[in-house]
């Protein structure tokens, strides 16, 4: 598009803001082949989002920002790094009330504040900020001189969280009321307050510097903080207060800020810490533990993220969890912890000492205690890295039940219909919120609540897919009734075709096994050109859909699907949905079924994988070639011991199911639990290779399991050598 020089603009002519461009509803993607200049903003968004990729003029204009005014998102937006910040006005708000939406602000993204202009993310909506170490995210004032009000979370029950996000120039920087906020490895600057917890919210804060600011943290009222650094430490300097604890009435309760670091090695100013001559600390604030030199920053806990999942689950159903982690180390273990909707966090493990190499594990949804809570149920996978740091991310969930199908359609959907066209639909002996799901996007959108009458008439949304499904959710059964997909396109005269693809592998009828590798494959082909590929994956016959990686590249038409250990599931399907330059999207495979057997005929491949630890071991134990670790055979891993130890004596070798890192000093970095199950082998001679029989049996295929080398010397005692992670495999 070409819009130029627009110069009549007159402010307060029109409610659309200042650009030429005005963005409503969801996502856009504005592409390259545009000009757009002499305006005072290049567009405005009103409601809608940016996604990645999108190209903003970075000159020509009053000023070169993407404009947000009076914004109220609905549905699910993306604010995509662009060459130029967002511009958020006073005024802008989002998610002010039960049908607001989701705002997802992509690593790298900065946005400039007016001054007094706040995000507020309250009851159901969600403001996700999520960072990396090298793209964070800049929330920042427009102005240096003159504060923003801050992100604000108000009675909001989505487990807000903002990771790596520099927070700077605001009156309040973050503010948990009624909600329950976690801050991991963000700044906090120059703000009149970096963060605070008033009326029953609470604040979660790990590995984030906290500097300069007039006061750091602060808990006022019924609010709480959790300051306490292990084991991610947090850093505290230049601040007027550091931490500010505010008791109004009742009984104090300590908020805890032990593991800290507050700008000198004598720990925080504070009653309990007489002679300290860091950071000022004042109310009942747990000090006494900090400690003397800043925490490493350049050490970055773990990144972990989850693909999408559906939004409600049904208990007793199977899920496999999937993420991804990355870390400037290494990563010694996960595990996976679960919180009921009656609780908030409440979490707790579930699933403990599973693999540093895995990157999938399947669970059971759990069947919760009825309660009057109506916050998500939630999975949190924990990943740890060799310093003992940790990362995490949170799935959210409902608990439901799937109904049988109860629409009984007016309006013909089993040959598609046309965005704009009108539609009814009827259906009997249930009501409740009426949704049009669009699959493709996992995005839902809201029809009307609590509808008495069985009958909606509208029009068909603006969306292109072939995974369109009307939802009624029943509150009152806690269940959930689907349409079957239809078709949504939009009219002819767009000009542009849907891509056309065609999933062809798996096949129906395939078996597979627990730990096994499914190859997808596909063909595709599209009339102007492609955009990418994401692959999702239903555990329970096609009911509900969940993300197996998303943003797969337009030349890419292949993906092996490892699937996680596994007692068997009948019925499992695997689909690829194609989107083209305008987004517009098409699937394959839903109709697809195949299964995972438990123990099934096909190869697993076996993963070796050396691990040092931190303080690092001698890399003596070394992989082997040519002999992987497979069921059947004898893996015969062995010591060098050219360099480690020349004179040992013996050679051990540990074999465990849960991996560790724990220090030991001069014998090393033990690598093992030795608090769970393990073997202890002996070799023949030192350097000998070891005799590790694993069973030929398929509960074994694409188990993880830790090994470590120890020699004793005559004179030294015991060493440890580096670790071996493996995945055993089937020929």
């Amino acid at each position: 598009m070409a819009i130029d020089y627009v110069t009549d603009y007159q402010p307060g002519e029109t409610d659309y803001g200042q650009g030429p461009i005005s963005l409503f509803g969801s996502n856009h993607m504005l592409g390259p082949n545009n000009s757009i200049a002499g305006n005072p903003v290049p567009l405005t968004l009103r409601g809608g989002g940016l996604l990645p990729g999108s190209v903003v003029p970075t000159s020509g204009n009053q000023q070169n920002v993407a404009e947000f005014l009076d914004n109220i998102a609905r549905g699910v937006i993306d604010l995509g790094a662009l060459d130029v910040p967002y511009l958020w006005r006073e005024g802008s708000a989002f998610g002010d009330g039960d049908l607001s939406g989701i705002v997802e602000v992509e690593p790298g993204t900065r946005i400039l504040f007016e001054p007094s202009a706040e995000a507020l993310a309250s009851f159901h909506s969600r403001f996700n900020a999520l960072g990396t170490p090298d793209a964070p995210i800049v929330l920042e004032a427009a102005d240096p001189a003159q504060p923003w009000a801050g992100i604000r979370y108000k009675g909001n029950d989505r487990r807000p969280k903002l990771e790596h996000c520099i927070v700077r120039g605001a009156e309040i920087g973050v503010v948990a009321s009624d909600s329950y906020v976690r801050l991991e490895s963000c700044l906090l600057e120059q703000n009149d307050f970096g963060a605070t917890a008033a009326q029953f919210g609470t604040l979660e804060v790990g590995k984030t510097r906290i500097l300069d600011n007039a006061i750091g943290a602060r808990a006022t009222g019924l609010g709480s903080a959790h300051l306490e650094a292990d084991p991610n430490p947090n850093w505290f300097e230049g601040n007027g207060i550091a931490v500010q604890s505010e008791v109004l009435s009742g009984e104090p309760v300590e908020d805890e800020a032990q593991g800290a670091y507050w700008g000198g090695a004598d720990g925080p100013q504070h009653p309990s810490n007489p002679g300290g001559s860091g950071d000022l600390v004042e109310g009942p604030v747990g000090v006494l533990r900090f400690l003397a030199t800043p925490p490493d920053f350049d050490d970055h806990p773990p990144v972990v993220r989850v693909p999408r999942i559906t939004s409600s689950l049904e208990p007793g159903s199977k899920l496999h969890l999937r993420w991804t982690v990355e870390d400037d180390g290494e990563i010694v273990s996960h595990r996976i912890e679960y919180s009921a909707h009656g609780d908030n966090p409440g979490l707790a493990p579930i699933v403990e000492g599973i693999s540093g190499l895995a990157r999938s594990f399947e669970v059971t949804i759990p069947d919760p205690v009825p309660s009057s809570n109506i916050n998500p149920s939630a999975f949190r996978i924990v990943a740890v890295d060799d310093a003992g740091q940790e990362g995490w991310s949170d799935v959210l969930f409902f608990d439901a039940e799937y109904g049988e199908q109860p629409f009984a359609f007016e309006t013909d959907l089993s040959s598609g219909v046309t965005v704009g066209q009108p539609y009814s639909l009827a259906w009997g002996g249930v009501w409740g919120n009426l949704y049009l799901q669009l699959e493709d996007l996992g995005t839902f959108v809201d029809l009307g609540y609590g509808l008495e009458q069985p009958m909606f008439s509208d029009r068909v949304p603006a969306a292109s897919t072939d995974l369109a499904r009307y939802a009624l959710f029943c509150a009152g059964e806690d269940r959930w009734y689907f349409s079957d997909n239809f078709e949504l396109r939009p009219h002819p005269w767009i000009g542009d075709a849907p891509p056309m693809v065609a999933m062809t592998s798996p096949s129906a009828g395939d078996a597979y096994h627990s730990g096994g590798i499914v190859a997808v494959t596909w063909t595709v082909s599209d009339d102007e050109a492609l955009r990418g590929f994401d692959l999702q994956a239903s555990y329970d016959g096609g009911r509900t859909w969940h993300w197996l990686i998303d943003d797969l590249p337009a030349t890419q038409f292949a993906y092996d699907w490892r699937l996680s250990s596994s007692d068997g599931i009948a019925d499992v399907r695997v689909r690829v949905i194609a989107r083209d330059r305008r987004v517009q999207a098409s699937s394959d495979g839903s109709d697809v079924v195949f299964s995972i057997d438990g123990c099934g005929n096909q190869a697993v491949q076996p993963v070796q994988v050396v691990r040092s630890g931190l303080p690092a071991n001698p890399a003596a134990l070394q992989p082997t070639t040519g002999a992987e670790p497979v069921v059947g055979s004898i893996w015969s891993p062995s010591i060098d011991h050219s360099t480690f130890e020349p004179g040992a004596v013996a050679d051990f070798l540990l074999v465990g199911a849960i991996p560790a890192n724990l220090p030991l000093g001069v014998e090393g970095t033990l690598l093992c639990d030795l608090g769970g199950p393990f073997v202890l082998l002996s070799a023949t001679a030192p350097g000998a290779p070891f005799a590790v029989g694993l069973p030929d049996t398929c509960t074994l295929v694409g188990a993880y399991l830790t090994c470590q080398g120890a020699a004793l010397t005559p004179t030294a005692g015991i060493r440890l050598t580096n670790g071996l992670d493996i995945l055993v495999g089937q020929p």
